[in-house]
């Protein structure tokens, strides 16, 4: 193997090594998680993507299958940051479904805060997460 030919293989080796030390190609793939909890007679289940990727619109849905669910929300917090929470109002998809796009604005510890209401009460659960950035 002449000049070139070493040169052309030691560039191949710094562009593979480079993508694989930035993570490109060997991150975990997301997957997606799932909270349960009981609350009004019924099991109510988050889901979402875990972990999700900041600035990245990542799925989330509640359900509470037997309960009488009128409305969902999620306000995202960042834990370790002073600023200001990303709100989500979740729709209604059927059967008792909310759903929606998060989208985190970056990356490190955050806190749902999954609101749930039930005609004129109110049910709160928060559940940690660690968003990608």
């Amino acid at each position: 193997m002449g000049r070139r030919g070493a040169r052309a293989g030691a560039a191949a080796v710094l562009v593979a090594g480079s993508f694989a030390l930035s993570g490109c190609g060997g991150a975990p793939a997301a997957s997606e998680r799932v909270v349960r909890w009981r609350v009004e007679g019924a099991t109510a289940r988050l889901r979402y993507v875990a972990p999700p990727t900041a600035l990245r619109p990542s799925p989330v849905s509640v359900a509470a299958p037997g309960a009488r669910l009128t409305g969902a929300s999620i306000e995202a917090i960042m834990t370790d940051m002073s600023m200001p929470p990303v709100r989500l109002v979740l729709r209604p998809a059927g059967d008792g479904t909310y759903q929606g796009r998060l989208l985190l604005t970056m990356g490190g510890p955050w806190l749902y805060v999954v609101t749930l209401r039930f005609g004129d009460r109110v049910a709160v659960r928060r559940v940690r997460v660690w968003a990608e950035g």
